[in-house]
């Protein structure tokens, strides 16, 4: 652990200054732990620890113990300490948050591995029978995250965990307890990975209002992440961008590095160099984002969306001239999420995608139609969507008229209420929400003639239960 006092004595000054920079905890998490961290450990104890568990702990991780700290003494989230997302665990606690009984396993080699391909995941996390026993069940449990010790949580079902043999000894991996692919950190070893956390809130990268999660990206500076970029494949140069992105500022020697590449940069990289200059400088990149709108409208309105809500004006006139027909979904939602920002009236923009072939485009079309101001004027459109041989899109029909009620609307009811005898994909229990305003139950609607619902009245509904 003597390679590790200089670090570690810097991570206790760096402790120190994010106490000051972050007094109102707006660094996810830091309302729990506080910035609060216990007691050192004895050797001894961590020692053992490893003589019971059979196994040898990294050092970096001991280090910290040692020489940093140990459980806050604040009592935040599980009593952890000062750390990522809701801290680092007390020693030795929560080790069974993985695997019931960790203690054959936490000594076994590690499976997991950064360069696991999705297809490599799938083959490992994948149970043999969907009837599997409790009993085979923890040991496949055990072997899927042998090896790894739980060091803290991140909330709900993802957690970050030590690896604690094998090639990628000491290295931090974010893993998800519903079984999604783990997810390593760039860094070398929990120090390494445990400082980055606290310059990147020094920097105030990790303070912004919309500040990214740590440790899913690549971290470092703008200068490191610029060299490593110039001699990286395309799939580490994706990595260094991306962390370029989500940096809080960029100075004017790097954006000038971003433009200049963009101009000669790969296509296959090129949306990543756009929305860093988008992000960066949206006056600067607007000629440029107005070329690109024209081979790929979905990344220009992404990075107009999520950067500058406040620009989407500028792009209304241009969404609605759209010459090359849109036939992606996605590239749908984030035209209307830029005309609701514009707080424009889009409903001439939409009505026509209500009859698109695409089932998912309508399906959104009519959702946002319902969220046009006076969606009542719309009745006969919806009328349509009413009657869609989609599932999907008569459910989003139905929510969008939840506040509307009009009596044209009664017969397009009762036919779904006669269609759809038992719930069906939640239409209806939609549409008994519906229903209430004209004081009906989908038992009563299936009894009114058609006839009968042409002069239909609440007050008088009684009238047809003589």
């Amino acid at each position: 652990m003597e390679n590790y006092k200089q670090q570690t004595q810097r991570i206790i000054e760096k402790l120190d200054i994010v106490r000051q920079k972050d007094p109102t905890f707006k660094v996810f998490g830091a309302d729990s732990h506080k910035y609060g961290i216990g007691r050192t450990l004895d050797i001894k104890t961590i020692e053992n620890f490893e003589q019971e568990y059979n196994l040898d702990l990294p050092s970096c991780y001991k280090a910290f113990l040692t020489l940093v700290g140990n459980g806050n003494s604040i009592k935040g989230h599980r009593n952890s300490a000062v750390g990522p997302f809701y801290g680092i665990y007390p020693f030795a606690s929560n080790i069974d948050e993985l695997i019931e009984n960790p203690k054959p396993y936490l000594q076994k080699e590690c499976c997991l591995s950064p360069l696991m391909t999705d297809k490599q995941w799938d083959e490992i996390s994948q149970e043999d029978d969907e009837e599997i026993s409790e009993e085979n069940y923890d040991e496949w449990l055990g072997n899927l995250f042998a090896g790894i010790l739980p060091i803290g949580s991140q909330g709900c079902t993802y957690l970050h965990g030590l690896v604690l043999n094998g090639k990628y000894k000491g290295k931090v991996v974010n893993l998800d307890l519903s079984i999604q692919k783990p997810h390593f950190c760039f860094e070398d070893n929990f120090l390494d990975w445990y400082e980055r956390w606290l310059d990147e809130i020094i920097s105030g990268d990790l303070t912004t209002k919309n500040a990214a999660s740590f440790g899913y990206d690549k971290g470092g500076t703008e200068d490191s992440l610029i060299e490593e970029y110039k001699n990286a494949d395309i799939e580490n140069k994706s990595r260094c961008l991306i962390g370029l992105l989500k940096k809080r500022v960029l100075s004017q020697s790097t954006y000038k590095f971003v433009e200049q590449e963009y101009h000669k940069c790969d296509d296959d990289l090129k949306f990543l160099f756009l929305h860093i200059l988008a992000k960066f400088d949206y006056n600067k990149a607007k000629p440029y984002l107005f070329a690109y709108a024209n081979k790929d409208l979905l990344t220009v309105l992404q990075a107009v969306h999520w950067y500058h809500k406040d620009k989407s004006k500028d792009w209304v006139n241009f969404i609605e001239a759209q010459v090359t027909p849109i036939c992606n979904d996605n590239t749908f939602c984030f035209c209307n999420y830029i005309m609701e920002n514009a707080k424009v009236d889009s409903s001439g923009f939409i009505i026509p995608f209500t009859k698109h072939a695409d089932k998912d485009i309508r399906n959104t079309a009519f959702y946002h139609l319902g969220e046009q101001n006076n969606p009542e004027r719309f009745i006969d459109v919806f009328i349509i969507g009413l009657q869609d041989n989609s599932n999907q899109v008569v459910h989003t029909t139905i929510q969008a008229l939840y506040d509307i009620e009009n009596k044209k609307l009664l017969k397009y009811y009762k036919k779904i209420a006669l269609k759809y005898l038992k719930e069906t994909d939640y239409i209806l229990c939609n549409l008994k929400q519906n229903l209430k305003k004209y004081k009906l139950s989908l038992f009563k609607i299936r009894r009114i003639s058609y006839e009968d619902l042409e002069k239909f009245s609440p007050k008088k509904w009684y009238q047809f239960w003589k």
